[in-house]
């Protein structure tokens, strides 16, 4: 504003619709102490707001009474804290989304394993069953369909196991119970359980290392399904009539497989 612009007018005209109660508080305040000072948005005279810094003082003069205000223009640190709080906010608001998923995920996964390792156990123990009945012991299809159906029940039970476990490894929940473990006889016992898929594959398997026990310091579990995950790659992404090779060996600071 020009200074004819605004003499005579109301001093509202600067400050926001929002705003024109706090001036008013402002000149009282400044009427009381001699002086106040404030931040808030103004009004310039095309419209723009404006936030600024001001001090308002009480002008008691023979010849005039008043108050002064001196303004600082601050609208663009207000402007980036604004962004730089809308952002905070944002990332507050995606960070309680993820954790609120994860919650459905973690709850979603305890329901899952819940109702899938009930049957897979029943399969899991008919299977077992079945080639003890004296009319199929002797039958060697049954048998083998038997052994099939049981490494099956076996390798999807691990599989729902290993989500389970991301899910606690995610919260921090995965309990570790380290002992002395044989990782040569862990390796021998999932060797022979995927043995028969791979004869079934025509994949060629030859092991080393194994004759040995191999001691490390692990949990058992956690290193079953590890070495796991790792024999059970191996033969199924070699096409039929390839060839596993698995190698126990010392490397001078632990085992190598």
């Amino acid at each position: 504003y020009t200074e004819d612009e605004v003499l005579g007018k109301n001093i509202d005209i600067i400050y926001a619709p929002d705003d024109k109660i706090s001036a008013v508080r402002e000149r009282e305040l400044a009427s009381e102490d001699t002086s106040a000072d404030d931040e808030r948005w103004h009004i310039a005279k095309d419209g723009r707001k404006v936030y600024m810094s001001g001090v308002v003082t009480r002008i008691e003069d023979p010849s005039f009474s008043g108050y002064a205000k001196i303004g600082r223009d601050l609208t663009e640190r207000k402007r980036r804290e604004e962004a730089t709080h809308l952002k905070l906010r944002l990332a507050q608001t995606v960070r309680e989304r993820a954790v609120s998923s994860n919650r459905l995920k973690d709850r979603f996964l305890a329901i899952l394993s819940h109702e899938l390792k009930h049957p897979l156990n029943l399969i899991h123990v008919k299977a077992e069953m079945l080639p003890r009945i004296p009319r199929a012991r002797d039958i060697p299809e049954i048998r083998e369909a038997a052994e099939a159906i049981t490494r099956a029940a076996v390798s999807q039970a691990k599989i729902i196991d290993d989500l389970l476990d991301l899910s606690r490894i995610r919260t921090g929940k995965l309990a570790l119970q380290t002992t002395k473990t044989d990782v040569a006889r862990v390796l021998t016992r999932i060797v022979e359980a995927c043995a028969g898929d791979a004869h079934t594959r025509g994949i060629a398997l030859s092991c080393s290392g194994l004759e040995e026990p191999g001691y490390v310091m692990a949990d058992p579990v956690r290193l079953d399904q590890v070495i796991w995950n790792l024999v059970s790659n191996a033969f199924k992404f070699t096409p039929s009539g390839g060839e596993v090779a698995i190698a126990l060996k010392e490397d001078g600071t632990g085992l190598r497989i």
